[in-house]
């Protein structure tokens, strides 16, 4: 029988649980009359509680409650549960943000402008102002480029989003830059 773990409490603050708890091993064997063995679905073991937790993996033996007369388990009454507990992120959108070139004087970027999608907690992420989401095409940053080796040219750059605890996620990802 497959073991059925479930979850009691909250995680602290800003925190949410990830996933399915995971159970080691995940069934047990049970020992009966043929018609009560197949009359159950799962073996069925203590909450795993997460009141309070931060973030990070935890793991937990927990007892696996008895079955029913006349049945019994072959393995031990104990599973290991697996709990991650991990900080809630939000998504926010900034559409049609202008691209920096950097590198080149009169450098243009095609298109000249990407949608910015940043992840992080949302603290951080309702603080953020659209002037402070720039999306950057830095040629510098391309090994071997050089403004005086090059001095007229096109390339495809990738574009980077710095920002202080939090992802960003640009679409499309590189442009094309002329100069």
């Amino acid at each position: 029988l497959a073991v059925q773990a479930s979850i009691s409490g909250a995680p602290a603050e800003g925190y949410v649980v990830k996933g399915e708890p995971k159970v080691e091993p995940a069934d047990v064997t049970v020992r009966g009359p043929q018609s009560l063995v197949e009359a159950m679905q799962s073996a069925r073991i203590a909450p795993f509680d997460v009141t309070g937790l931060t973030e990070g993996i935890y793991r937990r033996p927990l007892a696996i409650d008895p079955p029913p007369a006349r049945l019994h388990y072959l393995s031990g009454g104990n599973v290991v549960v697996s709990v991650a507990v991990v900080q809630r992120l939000t998504e926010v959108k900034f559409a049609r943000r202008h691209v920096e070139v950097l590198g080149v004087a009169w450098g243009r970027a095609a298109p000249d402008a990407v949608d910015v999608t940043v992840t992080a907690a949302p603290e951080v992420a309702r603080a953020l102002r659209p002037e402070q989401v720039v999306p950057v095409a830095d040629l510098t940053r391309l090994e071997g480029f050089s403004r005086e080796q090059q001095p007229h040219g096109v390339l495809t750059v990738p574009i980077t989003v710095d920002l202080a605890n939090a992802q960003a996620e640009v679409q499309p990802p590189s442009v094309t830059v002329r100069w």
